[in-house]
C-alpha cells in the first residue's frame, strides 16, 4: 500500500484492524491484564502467509496522518518478530529526491514478488503514476496488481 498524505486516510480502518491484528498474535504473557487483550476479535479473514507492506510519503511532520500509530505497530511487529506488517515513511522536507525510486522498492519487495496480490495506490496522480512505474522496473510481476483509490 502507498500513499501520500492525506492519502492515507483511504487506510484508515483497514490500518486499525491491522493494528489490531498485531496486539492479538503477541503472547498472552507479555500483558499484565487480561483486558489489554483482544481476545474477542474475529482474525478469519485473514491469510496465514499475510503480511501488509505500507509506504507513506508526507509534506512534514504535522501532515503525517497516523504516522505515530504506524510507527509503534512496525516497532511491535519487529519486536515480537511476527512478520505481519512493515512500514516506510519519508517527509519531502528531508528526503533526497532519488529515495522512492525502483532501487528502494526493490530492496524491500523483492522477497515478496510472489505472495503481493493488490498493491493500492492512493495520492496526487503524479505520485501515484510514479510509484507505479518505479515499482514495474522492480517486476514484470507487478504490472497488473495495482488498485488506485
Amino acid at each position: 500500500m502507498l500513499g501520500r498524505g492525506t492519502g492515507t486516510l483511504p487506510y484508515l480502518d483497514f490500518i486499525y484492524f491491522i493494528i489490531r491484528y498485531i496486539y492479538w498474535k503477541i503472547p498472552k504473557d507479555n500483558f499484565q491484564f487480561n483486558q489489554n487483550r483482544i481476545d474477542n476479535e474475529n482474525f478469519d479473514s485473514i491469510g496465514k502467509n499475510f503480511k501488509l507492506i505500507f509506504f507513506a510519503s508526507y509534506y512534514n511532520e504535522n501532515s503525517a496522518v497516523l504516522h505515530n500509530f504506524l510507527t509503534d505497530a512496525d516497532r511491535i511487529d519487529k519486536k515480537y518478530k511476527l512478520g505481519l506488517f512493515d512500514y516506510y515513511y519519508n517527509f519531502e522536507k528531508k528526503v533526497t529526491k532519488n529515495k522512492w525510486n525502483s532501487q528502494f522498492y526493490d530492496g524491500i519487495i523483492t522477497p515478496h514478488y510472489t505472495q503481493i496480490k493488490n498493491i493500492y495506490l492512493c495520492g496526487t496522480n503524479l505520485f501515484m503514476e510514479y510509484s507505479k512505474e518505479e515499482l514495474i522496473k522492480t517486476s514484470k510481476l507487478l504490472e497488473n496488481k495495482f488498485i488506485y483509490l
